[in-house]
């Protein structure tokens, strides 16, 4: 069982939350979200963000992380990562999970033709995306821009739909995104 998993379970049972009660809020099966509190599957990111959302807590508790400690440095080896997220998706973490920053920083590795989710998202805040290496193609409320290593884009209103997605289909793409108000350290 994936620690994910574990920490869903106990925190919709600390909630006296039933399966299929938590699984109706956040859109999903009851199976598929018994076989993600059972390690047997990995949710999206979209559907992370959804259960941590309905569960009044944030993703990186969910995670596991020890909320109460502050960290400036992160170790590259000790950078938090999400994988199996689906869609060619794995993050990194580049800045610690701490409620009080009001800035979250993390880098989305695609593999070639992956992308940032299957749907557009929106969101609070205002967002920055560096792309470290290799090309992508960045939706902001269907206008498509490609961009490739160095480029940069600075997205004022994250309530316009956006997502990106990686350009090659031999290489991989690295996005450094930086999102305030924090995206995974807040509950909403």
């Amino acid at each position: 069982m994936s620690q994910l998993g574990m920490n869903i379970k106990a925190e919709r049972k600390r909630q006296n939350i039933s399966l299929q009660e938590l699984a109706s809020r956040v859109q999903v099966s009851t199976s598929f979200l018994s076989q993600i509190e059972n390690g047997k599957n990995e949710p999206s990111l979209t559907t992370l963000k959804r259960i941590s959302t309905c569960l009044g807590v944030t993703v990186s508790k969910l995670l596991g992380e020890d909320e109460s400690v502050r960290l400036m440095m992160i170790k590259k080896e000790s950078r938090h990562r999400l994988t199996n997220l689906g869609d060619g998706l794995e993050i990194e973490f580049i800045s610690a999970f701490d409620p009080a920053q009001v800035m979250e920083a993390c880098i989305h590795v695609l593999t070639p033709d992956g992308q940032s989710g299957k749907v557009p998202y929106t969101h609070a805040g205002q967002e920055i995306f560096f792309v470290l290496e290799g090309r992508i193609k960045l939706n902001v409320d269907d206008e498509v821009m490609e961009m490739e290593e160095g480029d940069s884009y600075y997205l004022t209103d994250c309530s316009k739909s956006h997502y990106f997605f990686n350009a090659s289909t031999e290489e991989t793409a690295r996005v450094l995104c930086v999102t305030n108000p924090p995206y995974f350290y807040c509950c909403n």
